[in-house]
């Protein structure tokens, strides 16, 4: 009988905790892009410089590379900053795009992350905005001029001159962009909620906009400033001496500047609370401590520069690194660490799941059931996967870990369960195909979705959803079970050869050897609808009310829900991309090839096998590809050619995992390729 507490659906109990803490559950669709072709010329510099692309309600943009960076910037729940190459980078909530750093942005001097959009001054001096523009706040007017200092409010940003007059736009509800008429000699800019502060050449300040809290009454005591930061309902200066002054909402404490501080360098101000960096680099907090968010982690060095968002913190560090804390339910919280580029990317609720070329296994967005800090001992991952709040990786060995959330059994790996060769975590189960080709389940059941059908024979391919899970046998046949409410676990009579399934939340999609796609199930949102213009298709993705799919000329066309952004970038990448799908928002990995090695016994995008197509010569062919027959594409022919070799061992065609014989394994490696071209 099924647990009653989770079988009318496990959102009803598990995201009333989720929402106590702040965390929202976000759908994803991934696309990881494979290399050495280029899609559209229009698009090649997304194409050929390595990195991930998102979009949807939680992303990230070269946040993938994050080590060193020069300067942060927090906003409402996403972050910003700028690496020593210029290069500028964004995570955290992304509903309003705010995460996706444009195309082409270039260097840039400075960034400024605001409520949900963010600004940032390229090294020509032309001013950039992106993210929500419900205000104008991303219409930078076209008189900036040459701008000296920046800030982003929640919905307005202000700049200053290097004239030293102020220019302002956006939201101003409270005249919080309308600044004095003869203000001048402006050398630094903040920005609150709705009102905004300037400091002047000589030291003093001068706010204007909202007042209800007192936040723009300045002080007889401000005098003397050198820094200036404003939070919600409050702001707060630096005074030349070392000491904070505050004034404005202090319903939390956050203008109680604490006695014996010591001489402060750098200040800055949250929703409710307050941030100041001692001249020794430690940190100090005041104010409502949400989250933590007062609780100052250890430093790796000494701090140089501070920030604050709603509700966390973060500090710069004199090696560059910086370390966040506080609330990270969109991932704001992310800390940099040293990664090589993604190769594969996996999304689950919230957070995303990455795994570079060397096995090192990278999580960014929420963490609120450890979802985003993999085991310390974890190394040599092959794959990841990331369910609704846990995630999951294969290791070289076969073998499966699992972390974060397990509630439900999901992160309960059967002890018996060795040489997995493929991994799908769904919200709350997960299934994985030995090398075999048999399935084993585990996790949340309340639906049968992990009650495997005795009539399943080996399988080539999985995918888990909410409460069904899917697979394609060594027929091309696609199966469904679990729950059927909306008919998601009943593929359509006289289904083509199938080589690709998603489950989505209520929906299910299969991708055919043809290029054409199926959709069953709930159809609330138009998930369902394949687009009549739809071309042939390399690969599919599904989220609770979105579809997506990767088209052989290297676009990306997605259809359904697109409430929170998960269909409004059109995308192009290389032939041979993959998506992946959880709920409302996206990602790219772009991994271009080196060039063809001139000697085969080496090649540089991976393995060679020995003359595959038998005439004579030596082939370099990646572990990604099945090309067999060498045309260009991985297709029919290469299953024939793959099925001619089927239990025969050693260094044969078709033993694309190299493991000394032609079976399952190769086949779902295949049929994983299957369209793609190279």
């Amino acid at each position: 009988m099924p647990n009653a507490r989770y079988a009318r659906n496990p959102f009803q109990t598990r995201l009333k905790r989720i929402a106590a803490r702040g965390v929202l559950p976000a759908v994803f669709v991934v696309a990881v892009a494979a290399p050495c072709s280029i899609a559209s010329t229009a698009f090649a510099d997304e194409i050929t410089n390595p990195g991930v692309r998102t979009w949807g309600m939680v992303g990230f943009s070269n946040a993938e590379r994050l080590g060193r960076v020069t300067q942060l910037s927090a906003g409402f729940a996403h972050m910003a900053a700028i690496l020593p190459n210029g290069t500028v980078a964004c995570w955290g909530e992304n509903a309003y795009g705010q995460c996706v750093v444009p195309a082409g942005l270039g260097a840039c001097t400075r960034v400024a992350a605001g409520g949900r959009h963010t600004v940032a001054v390229r090294a020509n001096g032309v001013v950039t905005a992106w993210g929500e523009t419900t205000f104008g706040q991303t219409n930078t007017p076209p008189d900036v001029g040459v701008v000296a200092d920046l800030a982003a409010g929640f919905r307005h940003n202000v700049v200053a001159r290097t004239n030293g007059t102020v220019r302002c736009w956006g939201w101003s509800s409270h005249g919080q962009c309308d600044p004095p008429t003869d203000l001048a000699n402006v050398v630094q800019v903040a920005a609150g909620e709705v009102h905004t502060a300037v400091r002047r050449s000589d030291g003093t300040v001068v706010c204007w906009g909202a007042d209800f809290a007192g936040q723009s009454t300045v002080p007889s005591a401000a005098v003397g400033l050198v820094d200036l930061a404003c939070g919600s309902t409050h702001t707060v200066a630096l005074r030349s001496d070392g000491r904070a002054i505050c004034w404005g909402g202090n319903e939390f404490g956050e203008c109680a500047v604490p006695a014996g501080l010591g001489p402060l360098s750098d200040i800055a101000a949250g929703a409710d609370h307050t941030v100041a960096r001692r001249a020794d680099g430690s940190i100090a907090s005041w104010g409502l401590n949400s989250f933590n968010v007062l609780v100052t982690p250890p430093l790796p060095s000494p701090a140089v520069q501070v920030v604050a968002g709603i509700q966390n913190s973060a500090a710069l560090c004199a090696d560059g690194s910086f370390v966040a804390w506080g609330r990270d339910d969109r991932g704001q919280g992310t800390t940099s660490e040293d990664m090589e580029t993604p190769v594969q990317i996996s999304t689950g609720f919230a957070h995303y799941v990455m795994v570079d070329e060397v096995g090192e296994v990278r999580c960014i967005g929420s963490n609120s059931d450890g979802q985003s800090r993999p085991p310390a001992t974890l190394e040599s991952a092959l794959a990841v996967s990331a369910g609704g709040l846990h995630s999951a990786a294969l290791l070289q060995d076969g073998s499966v870990v699992c972390w974060g959330d397990n509630d439900l059994g999901q992160c309960n790996v059967p002890p018996s369960l060795l040489d997995v060769a493929k991994l799908d975590c769904g919200n709350f189960h997960n299934l994985a195909i030995r090398t075999d080709g048999s399935l084993v389940a585990w996790g949340w059941n309340a639906f049968g979705q992990c009650d495997v059908p005795r009539r399943l024979g080996p399988v080539v391919e999985v995918s888990a959803g909410e409460r069904h899970s899917m697979a394609i046998d060594t027929q091309m046949n696609a199966a469904a079970w679990g729950d059927n409410t909306y008919g998601q676990s009943t593929p359509p009579l006289g289904l083509p050869h199938t080589v690709k399934v998603a489950a989505g939340i209520y929906h299910s999609v299969a991708l055919h050897a043809d290029g054409t796609i199926s959709c069953w199930g709930r159809n609330h949102l138009g998930q369902c609808d394949v687009p009549a213009f739809m071309r042939r298709a390399t690969d599919i993705a599904a989220g609770f009310g979105h579809t997506a799919a990767l088209t052989d000329i290297g676009t990306v066309v997605t259809w359904g829900e697109d409430t929170q952004g998960q269909r409004s970038q059109a995308v192009a990448l290389s032939l041979g991309a993959r998506l992946d799908s959880a709920f409302w928002s996206a990602a790219i990995v772009v991994a271009p090839c080196a060039d063809s090695p001139a000697n085969l016994s080496e090649c540089s995008c991976g393995p060679y096998q020995v003359d595959s197509n038998e005439d004579g010569v030596a082939d370099c062919l990646s572990l990604r590809f099945g090309d067999l027959d060498l045309d260009g594409i991985v297709g029919a022919a290469d299953l024939s050619l793959l099925l001619l070799r089927w239990n025969e061992e050693g260094t044969v065609p078709g033993d694309l995992n190299r493991d000394g014989a032609v079976g399952a394994a190769d086949l779902s490696l295949l049929l994983l390729r299957w369209g793609q071209g190279f």
